[in-house]
Formats: structure tokens, sequence, C-alpha cells
């Protein structure tokens, strides 16, 4: 995975606080997350881990004056100084957002999130403990998956959606996972730090998955995916000709690392 100098993580590389879960919320408001709030976040995990929360503000350029604003929320637990909750700010796409909290993280566990999604409560501690278990895998929190619920979308971005995850699937032969554009997952730091990862568009786990396998040819990544619960809350995200352009983007910059893929 890229560090903040720009390149990929050394094999001696050792992030500071080994033990530490750094969660990425990825929100396009500029004052706070829409659902996912920081000290909720932070109050989900277990008190005896070590953690941090970075807010990653993304698409956020004509947004100086509201950032700034959010600024004034971040904050260091005066009883556990080692935890901190961090904004910054980026102009790019979702998958630059991760790029940018992983870049600024020093946990050994990385807990990625959209947190302008209704998530229950209970999917943090559930990945958390997955990941702990499972350190070797990557983390996903499924749609897909049986006991899964989902919020209802209009039916035209449930059928791109579905035509998405076959591309997925038979293009970039990402093929035992069914939720490869979910926005919620989580890894540890080794499983992606000899990956160039370029973040340029939206497909952030997608990425990760391709670009894992397609660098691990004898040892393909091994994934769990466990079931998500989203509240029924309506949500309207513009599901506009350049969103599509975007994924259609990036499935062929993928393409040509999926062909060693044997996910």
């Amino acid at each position: 995975m890229l560090n903040p100098e720009g390149k990929t993580l050394a094999d001696d590389y050792e992030p500071k606080n080994s033990n530490k879960i750094s969660v990425v919320l990825l929100t396009q408001n500029p004052l706070k997350p829409m659902f996912q709030h920081p000290h909720q976040v932070m109050s989900s995990i277990p008190r005896e881990i070590s953690k941090e929360i970075i807010v990653v503000h993304y698409n956020s350029r004509k947004r100086t004056g509201d950032f700034d604003q959010a600024l004034e929320s971040t904050s260091v637990d005066n009883q556990h100084p080692d935890e901190k909750i961090l904004h910054v700010r980026v102009a790019g796409e979702f998958a630059s957002g991760v790029m940018s909290g992983i870049e600024l993280s020093v946990g050994k566990y990385i807990l990625v999130m959209d947190a302008d999604l209704p998530y229950s409560r209970d999917i943090i501690p559930e990945l958390v403990s997955a990941l702990l278990a499972n350190p070797n895998f990557i983390i996903v929190a499924s749609r897909f998956v049986k006991d899964a619920h989902v919020r209802r979308i209009p039916f035209i971005q449930n059928a791109i959606g579905n035509v998405a995850r076959g591309i997925a699937r038979y293009g970039l032969k990402v093929k035992n996972v069914k939720d490869p554009t979910s926005a919620c997952f989580a890894f540890t730091r080794d499983i992606v730090k000899d990956i160039k990862f370029e973040g340029k568009g939206k497909e952030a786990l997608l990425e990760i998955l391709v670009k894992v396998s397609a660098n691990n040819n004898k040892n393909n990544v091994a994934v769990k995916e466990i079931p998500i619960i989203q509240h029924d809350t309506v949500i309207t995200r513009k599901l506009d000709s350049s969103r599509i352009l975007h994924y259609a983007r990036d499935v062929w910059e993928l393409y040509k690392h999926g062909k060693k893929s044997k996910l």
C-alpha cells in the first residue's frame, strides 16, 4: 500500500502502532458524515483496542469554509492520547479518499467505511472481530450473502449494480466475492503493502481485490464476507452517465491486472 511518500511499503515497514485499528470514514458532507459519526464509531470498538478515526471529506473542492468548521471537531481523548479523530479533505473520488486515509493511518488493521450509508451499529464490531480472528483475510461487509438486509434502491440502479458485479466476476475474475463493490471492508496492512494502489475512481475494494490477487499468484487473497444490515432510509445519490463512465474506466484499468487474478 502507498505510504505518504507515494511508494509501495517495503517489506520491513512496521507501523508505529502495530496493534492499532485505523478506521477510515468516507463522506461527501463538509461538516460530518450523514450516518456514521466518528465518535459513535469510536465508541463501538472495544475500549481495550487501540484505535484512530480518520474522516475523509472527498469531492470537497468548493467547501473550504465548511471544512474549516469541521476541523474544530478534530480531537484527542485526554485519557487515551493515542486515540484521535482526524478530519482531512480530498478533492478526488471515493477511492482517492480511501488511499489518502490509508496513507495517513498508522494502524496494523484498517477498516474502510462509507460513512454516508446507514449501516447498523453492529457492523463495526463484527468487522473488527472477524478481522482479528482472520488477519490474512480481506473482510467484506456484503449486501449479497445470507442474512444481509439492504436499503431499497431504484430498479435501474439495482440493475446497473448487477451488471457491475457481473463484469467484476467474469471480466476481472473476482469470482469468490459476492459483493466486490462494497464500500465497507477491512484488512491488515500486510495484505496490501506490496500493491500499487492508485485510487483514481470509485471502486476501492475492487481495485484492492484485483491487484492483491494479481500480485500474489501462489497464494491468492482469501476473502470473508459478513452480512450487513442497512436501515430502510431513503438516500438519493445521483446515478448519472459520469458515474457509469467512471466505472467503465476503472474496470478497463483493472482488466490489465485481472488476467492474473484467480480469486
